[in-house]
């Protein structure tokens, strides 16, 4: 059964857009990863030295942590399904289902309810996120942000309408579509570069003033040093 849905969906294992820019975004989406996930050690390595001495910070560094992480698996996830084009598979699936079921002839509404609600719904999880996350919004927006419209950029992308398609394909040699991930990606890449030299900056005001204070003071490194 599953084998024949794949052949039905004309789908099949293997590169899906193997021309130069495509590598490239992937690569791009990789090299997000790879910075995200640095990231998470960097607020992994603080959380752990500022736990007995600034909590809240800790705190702060176990979300921030834990948003790196997401950021990292959603590129691996994204970078991978940009070549094996696994919307492919969906969206053919789709296609037959609305032919059968009698609805596809209509399809031009629902396509264009369905960018709405995906803009919308990009909207309100941008609000949310910035919400749940307002100890550290001012920290990591640009992330947030970054993030939120690459992923609804991806969503449309994917629904594969032809109208979006034409306007994602123009630009001649430089295709809207390439501007768009990779300025996206591009975001993200130099947000999480901000970040790390922002939380370089801010080890200063976690450090106790020279000549004062005894107790455990944090290094530059993220490392806890016992003051004697």
């Amino acid at each position: 059964m599953t084998y024949r849905v794949l052949m039905l969906a004309r789908w099949h294992f293997g590169i899906g857009d193997p021309n130069a820019i495509a590598w490239v975004i992937v690569g791009g989406y990789l090299v997000s990863a790879v910075v995200a996930g640095i990231a998470c050690m960097t607020a992994r390595s603080r959380e752990s030295a500022l736990r007995l001495t600034k909590p809240m910070e800790a705190r702060d560094q176990r979300t921030m942590k834990r948003v790196w992480l997401f950021v990292a698996v959603t590129m691996v996830t994204l970078g991978i399904n940009k070549q094996l084009d696994l919307q492919t598979l969906l969206i053919e699936i789709a296609r037959r289902r609305a032919r059968s079921s009698g609805w596809y002839d209509r399809r031009r509404q629902y396509q264009e309810e369905f960018i709405a609600v995906v803009g919308l719904l990009g909207i309100i999880g941008t609000a949310l996120l910035a919400f749940s996350l307002r100890r550290v919004f001012k920290r990591m927006w640009l992330t947030i942000v970054g993030m939120c419209a690459l992923v609804v950029f991806v969503v449309i992308r994917a629904a594969s309408f032809h109208y979006v398609g034409r306007f994602l394909a123009l630009g001649g040699k430089i295709h809207v579509n390439w501007v768009l991930e990779l300025g996206s990606l591009t975001v993200i890449i130099a947000s999480v570069l901000i970040w790390q030299y922002g939380e370089r900056n801010r080890v200063g005001f976690l450090r106790p003033e020279s000549g004062t204070d005894r107790g455990v003071s944090v290094d530059v490194d993220g490392t806890a040093n016992a003051a004697v």
